[in-house]
């Protein structure tokens, strides 16, 4: 049995031995870096900084070891390191995906990088957005005129006409159910008459239809005058114009198409019938004023007459109209006829007339008006023909 002294030797030299030991296993173990991570304001702003990882295998300097000059140190060059991606894996999928870090900078610094709106049902019809950034849109201003009901460009549905017809004269009737857009048109009637000691009637209508664009301007006339005396006619003549001028390539030259029927009991053919075309120049071309100039050519056919044939003949005309203001307005109009063949055989028809407007609101007009009709060629009765009228005109 060891002595006092042996088992003394034995327990110091045991407690050295574990000491030796726990040295030695505390230099070996390897302690694990914390993995990389950000870190939000690290160089002093709100900015998010990413840290990259401590490379194991590069050498850096101590802190015990002397740092190497700066023409002396350089970094290590790592040649091709492709950066490791963590991936994962689903537990139903056998395929693996790279795995995504995402970093969310402090809620206070965070500006979104687009508008943010609140969900449709909860906006409102004149905001736009959330939050400070919502912006007030000025809302369009309603169309008053959208339910008004034009009577001038739009025919109305039936349910509508008891309505129209409470608003409108029995006189507008005709014109709800035409439509009238562009149409710049008028009727007119004019009577007189005595009876006793002499009994006579005399009455003027007519029609005039026009429409004018940048385009064409368009004439329709119809005109009926008759008097008698003593149940005798001394005058019964009826006539219609029509009139059609194409603007040639956006200039003041435009060709043009006229025509005429001419009805007269106390002339020497029961009728006169004349078609005309050339060219038109337009001296003034304005809301307020249009004057035109006509050269053309055609021919004329008296019906009922010693000679029917077709007789060639020229056309020189003018045409006058101005709106002199808001309530007057004159016309003048002129067309001569000589016949290629013979230019003393000719025919002259000048129209004037003056308008007054008399009621502004239901656009009634008084109108007089002279027409003078000269025919070089009467055969046997006078070769001009007069007429006087003053009717009451109502444009629509």
């Amino acid at each position: 049995m060891p002595s006092l002294a042996h088992r003394r030797f034995l327990l110091v030299g045991f407690i050295l031995l574990t000491n030796w030991l726990s040295n030695a296993s505390a230099q070996t173990t390897i302690q694990a870096l914390p993995p990389p991570a950000y870190q939000p304001g690290a160089y002093g702003s709100s900015t998010p900084t990413y840290l990259p990882p401590v490379n194991p295998t590069t050498q850096y300097p101590s802190i015990e070891s002397n740092a190497p000059t700066g023409s002396q140190y350089s970094m290590p060059v790592q040649a091709a390191q492709q950066t490791q991606v963590p991936y994962y894996q689903a537990a139903s999928d056998p395929n693996l995906y790279p795995q995504v870090q995402y970093l969310a900078a402090p809620a206070q610094n965070y500006t979104p990088p687009v508008p943010m709106n609140d969900p449709s049902i909860l906006q409102e019809p004149s905001v736009v957005g959330s939050g400070a950034s919502q912006e007030t849109v000025p809302t369009p201003a309603p169309d008053s005129d959208s339910t008004v009901l034009d009577m001038s460009t739009m025919t109305p549905l039936p349910e509508q006409m008891d309505e129209l017809e409470k608003e409108y004269s029995w006189y507008h009737y005709p014109w709800v159910w035409i439509p009238r857009d562009g149409w710049d048109s008028s009727v007119e009637f004019g009577l007189n008459g005595s009876e006793g000691n002499s009994n006579s009637l005399s009455y003027a209508a007519g029609a005039n239809l026009a429409r004018k664009s940048d385009l064409y301007n368009l004439g329709v006339n119809l005109n009926y005058r008759k008097t008698s005396s003593g149940g005798i006619d001394t005058q019964n003549n009826a006539r219609a114009n029509f009139d059609l001028d194409r603007t040639i390539a956006q200039s003041d030259f435009s060709a043009f198409i006229k025509s005429g029927l001419e009805y007269d009991e106390f002339k020497a053919f029961d009728a006169r019938v004349n078609v005309n075309g050339g060219l038109s120049y337009f001296l003034a071309k304005t809301e307020d004023v249009t004057f035109v100039t006509r050269v053309g050519a055609g021919a004329s056919q008296e019906i009922g007459s010693v000679d029917e044939d077709w007789k060639p003949e020229m056309l020189f005309g003018l045409d006058l109209k101005q709106q002199v203001n808001k309530r007057n307005k004159i016309y003048v109009k002129a067309d001569y006829f000589p016949a290629f063949e013979d230019f003393s055989d000719y025919r002259v028809v000048t129209d004037a007339g003056w308008e007054i407007l008399l009621d502004d609101a239901e656009n009634f007009s008084l109108k007089l008006a002279a027409t003078n009709r000269y025919d070089s060629t009467p055969l046997g009765l006078e070769p001009q023909d007069i007429d006087y009228t003053a009717t009451l005109l109502y444009k629509f």
